[in-house]
């Protein structure tokens, strides 16, 4: 993640599609740099441009519309998710987090992917007993997210060895 100017991050900021794309295209290592535009809302050559055409053509993403990406639209964290199980493989989850008091908030494209995200550590609740589907994704919460997301990749690729331990600090998210 890059930071909003050279001595500030932002952290309060919402996430927006853009940066969520971009931030998983620059995860996967790709430098792909795209002939189109899938999207009449992707102005061509900006910095989100390659991200979104990757995150398109590999089904992380289908757009808000046909026509559409939004990439200024605020992100939201069953959205992010989402985004997050499909670069994942889309992996099936054991069980259905419906201990969270607001788990019938969460809409149903989302429940598999929130229920992976869950069971795999990335989104772990708030003191109320919520997971808050449908609250935006600021730039902290997605920087973090981003760090367990990445963790996992290397577990699961065997590169990372670790038993997940939750420190109070990355409790609330």
């Amino acid at each position: 993640m890059e930071g909003i100017s050279e001595t500030q991050f932002g952290p309060a900021l919402p996430a927006n599609r853009a940066m969520v794309v971009t931030l998983l295209y620059r995860l996967d290592g790709a430098a792909t740099e795209p002939a189109g535009c899938t999207f009449a809302d992707v102005e061509p050559g900006s910095w989100y441009h390659a991200g979104v055409e990757w995150a398109y053509e590999n089904g992380i993403t289908t757009g808000v519309s046909e026509t559409e990406f939004a990439p200024g639209r605020n992100v939201i964290r069953e959205q992010f998710v989402t985004f997050l199980h499909r670069y994942a493989g889309a992996p099936a989850p054991d069980a259905l987090p419906e201990h969270f008091a607001d788990w019938t908030d969460v809409s149903a494209y989302a429940r598999e992917a929130v229920a992976w995200a869950v069971e795999e550590g990335l989104l772990t609740g708030y003191d109320d007993g919520t997971v808050k589907p449908l609250r935006e994704l600021n730039r902290a919460e997605l920087a973090v997210l981003m760090h367990r997301f990445h963790r996992w990749i290397l577990h699961e690729r065997g590169e990372l060895f670790y038993e997940w331990t939750q420190s109070e600090t990355e409790k609330a998210l």
